[in-house]
């Protein structure tokens, strides 16, 4: 009689700090698909909400003795902790592993640069408080952007006018531009 009672308890041990890891990841989707405009909302809305919310529910767990509300509090702070420290690149590989075909198609049907840059359009932005980020996809047939990637190399590269900040290697001949400015179609044109 006492062995259900110890196959409860155990299911127990495990459901809440799960639900808590759960509810992070849940919470965090919006901020995972779409950065833009959302990070700020999470940084000023969304996050000072779940600690003083957390904060409460924690006193409560303490004063009531409930370790189980405690854990699942804490492993939900942590998971969103780690989420939030790593939306920018889950955001990116997301991103890429569900549209990167349709972003390819996009770029390749491109007309060819006059100017000798290379293929790319307007992928990715984020920021606020000209704090901007501004993210290119790019199109390099002869993976002369490979350097530049694995060397974290900023500056003027062939092929781009602009002064970039870092370049991101997605996929043989296809990559990542990345900005620390406000860069547009038009702005690109002009750099």
């Amino acid at each position: 009689m006492d062995a259900p009672k110890a196959s409860e308890g155990s299911r127990l041990g495990w459901r809440m700090p799960f639900c808590g890891a759960l509810a992070a990841v849940l919470l965090f989707v919006p901020l995972i698909v779409s950065i833009s405009g959302t990070l700020v909302f999470y940084v000023f809305a969304i996050a000072p909400s779940l600690i003083v919310t957390g904060v409460c529910v924690l006193i409560y767990a303490a004063v009531r003795k409930k370790l189980q509300i405690a854990l699942m509090v804490t492993i939900f702070w942590v998971a969103s902790a780690l989420l939030f420290s790593c939306s920018i690149p889950i955001h990116i590989v997301t991103k890429w592993l569900l549209w990167s075909r349709e972003y390819k198609n996009e770029v390749l049907a491109e007309p060819a640069p006059k100017s000798g840059d290379l293929k790319h359009i307007e992928w990715d932005g984020w920021g606020w408080g000209a704090q901007d980020i501004s993210v290119f996809l790019v199109f390099d047939p002869e993976d002369s952007l490979s350097g530049p990637a694995k060397n974290r190399q900023s500056g003027k590269l062939g092929g781009i006018p602009c002064q970039v900040s870092f370049v991101q290697r997605m996929d043989s001949h296809w990559y990542l531009v990345f900005f620390d400015f406000y860069v547009d179609q038009s702005s690109w044109d002009r750099c």
